[in-house]
């Protein structure tokens, strides 16, 4: 299969950092056409190591690779059409934030030190800052919503232990901590997910976990997942 069909473009005045937006669809011959619509937010400043991170978690092997596959797997027939939803707040969405997490140390080896060792000590910050970015993600709906703190303190919470910039201490306390869905459904997937799947590398190696994650076991939950790798 080629993987072509995604096409990339930068935006502005948007809240997320990067997106990956999969259509899908199929050719005049019949063939999937794979489409998908990559963005980045060119107000959210980026490092080569946060960029190779970025590039990874939304395209290749991250959520444009998962998109792509599901959607073949529902187009043959293994899958059902729930493989080609892809919907935000669901539990299928801590397996797919799990692989994006991990699609980097996957990638190149299947551990954060395999990456380190080919793309440099640089690297290791933003492995760091990753889990940082993960635990603002889960934390500021709990610490806005459950704990009843101020979104002040929501946004030094994010900037200083949290180490977050200008611009990501803005999006994560907008729609992260505030809206009822998105922050206690969605935010607690990236460091869950994180933790799972890196696990489950640890244990079983990266193909073994790539055949669960890209579906060739069904489309799972992050439950499922782990007892799919077991198995």
């Amino acid at each position: 299969v080629s993987f072509n069909g995604a096409i990339f473009e930068s935006v502005k005045n948007v809240d997320y950092t990067g997106s990956s937006a999969y259509e899908g669809g199929q050719n005049e011959d019949g063939s999937p056409a794979l489409r998908g619509l990559i963005e980045y937010n060119t107000d959210h400043p980026v490092t080569i190591p946060g960029l190779n991170q970025l590039v990874a978690h939304e395209i290749v092997p991250g959520h444009y690779i998962d998109s792509a596959v599901a959607d073949i797997g529902w187009r043959s027939g293994r899958l059902g059409f729930e493989a080609a939803a892809h919907t935000m707040c669901t539990g299928e969405v801590a397996m797919r934030e799990g692989l994006a997490q991990n699609a980097l140390a996957m990638a190149l080896g299947g551990s954060e030190e395999d990456v380190i060792d080919i793309l440099g000590p640089d690297q290791t910050i933003e492995f760091l800052l990753e889990r940082l970015q993960d635990a603002g993600k889960q934390n500021a709906s709990i610490l806005y919503q459950g704990r009843d703190m101020s979104i002040e303190k929501v946004r030094e919470y994010l900037a200083n232990a949290c180490v977050m910039p200008d611009p990501i201490v803005k999006k994560l306390s907008g729609s992260w901590a505030t809206h009822p869905i998105i922050g206690p459904m969605y935010g607690q997937a990236y460091a869950t997910g994180h933790a799972v799947v890196a696990e489950a590398i640890r244990k079983f190696g990266p193909q073994t976990v790539a055949a669960a994650a890209f579906h060739q076991h069904g489309y799972l939950d992050l439950g499922a997942f782990e007892r799919a790798v077991e198995q």
